[in-house]
Formats: structure tokens, C-alpha cells, sequence
């Protein structure tokens, strides 16, 4: 009875008529949208001023709560501006 539950369900998976599908990872889901691409961009820039805090004259954290700080208020504001 397992052996056939379990290919009930791979046959849901790759059927011949279908194209198969990863149930781990969708393609669809690369798409991105403008707020990946900013929350990307401010981490990269705070990312920058960490790796040169010594000719910036600052310590490390102050560009790491910034950073942390200013990615949570964009997520923040825009699932808000979502509602």
C-alpha cells in the first residue's frame, strides 16, 4: 500500500504529458521584484563602507546598524505600502 501512495505521488511529478516539475526549486520565483533588487543594492553599499572603515575613519558598527537599520525600514515601508 506505501509502494503505491508513493507512486501515486511521483506520478503527479512526471507525468509524460506534463513537464516535469522540481518540487524543491521553481524557476517561476526568479523573477524579482524592485525591492530585492534595492535591499540588495543598500546591502552592498554597507557591506562597502564595513570592508573600508579604516581609511572612512569609523567603526565597523556604525555602518552595520545603519545598514541593518535602513533594510528593515524598506521592508517595513514597503509591505505597508502593500496593504
Amino acid at each position: 500500500m506505501k509502494f503505491f501512495k508513493l507512486y501515486l505521488r511521483l506520478n503527479l511529478y512526471f507525468r509524460p504529458h506534463k513537464k516535469p516539475q522540481n518540487p524543491f526549486f521553481n524557476f517561476k520565483s526568479l523573477k524579482s521584484n524592485p525591492m530585492e533588487i534595492i535591499l540588495v543594492f543598500i546591502f552592498a553599499l554597507g557591506y562597502l563602507a564595513i570592508t573600508l572603515e579604516h581609511t572612512l575613519k569609523i567603526d565597523k558598527l556604525i555602518p552595520a546598524l545603519a545598514m541593518m537599520a535602513i533594510l528593515w525600514a524598506v521592508i517595513a515601508l514597503w509591505a505597508y505600502a502593500r496593504l
